[in-house]
């Protein structure tokens, strides 16, 4: 679970010209933290708090039109939470606790399906998933629409 004001890193070059010799040697790149993600099978749930300074940052940080040539903005959380099927949840300083516990509930309501692939792919190959009810659970049920159902899962895993 992340809690965050939802801004991306900035990836080495950039760090270290801001931070001098305390930056780390090396800061891991976006294709990096998708498959290191993907690999370990968590989920990211994540809580965001933006505060006044840190849209200042990155209104001034998108003002730079380098900043977007060069891919100086490194990572996604949202897109990180939609790969692994984990929530992501915006709050301000004012309810933050309350939307933590939201975020909490969330999580412990979730449940995991399991599931033997059909077919046998190569070792180290990332298998793309997709889950769906048939239309046979919206005429059994027709109190449920798909509207209100939200099913979230990973995108995949490596096999």
């Amino acid at each position: 679970m992340w809690l965050t004001d939802g801004t991306a890193n900035f990836e080495n070059s950039v760090t270290q010209m801001a931070f001098g010799k305390e930056a780390p040697a090396h800061l891991h790149s976006e294709g990096e933290a998708r498959s290191r993600l993907l690999r370990s099978g968590v989920d990211v749930a994540a809580l965001i708090e933006r505060s006044a300074k840190t849209d200042d940052a990155i209104a001034a940080g998108n003002a730079i039109p380098f900043s977007f040539l060069a891919g100086t903005r490194v990572g996604d959380i949202r897109r990180y939470a939609d790969m692994t099927g984990g929530p992501v949840l915006d709050t301000g300083r004012k309810r933050a606790s309350e939307r933590l516990a939201d975020l909490i509930d969330e999580l412990r309501e979730r449940y995991t399906l399991g599931y033997k692939p059909s077919t046998s792919e190569p070792a180290g190959r990332f298998c793309r998933l997709q889950l769906a009810l048939s239309p046979d659970v919206y005429r059994e049920h027709p109190e449920l629409r798909k509207r209100s159902l939200l099913v979230r899962t990973k995108s995949g895993y490596y096999r």
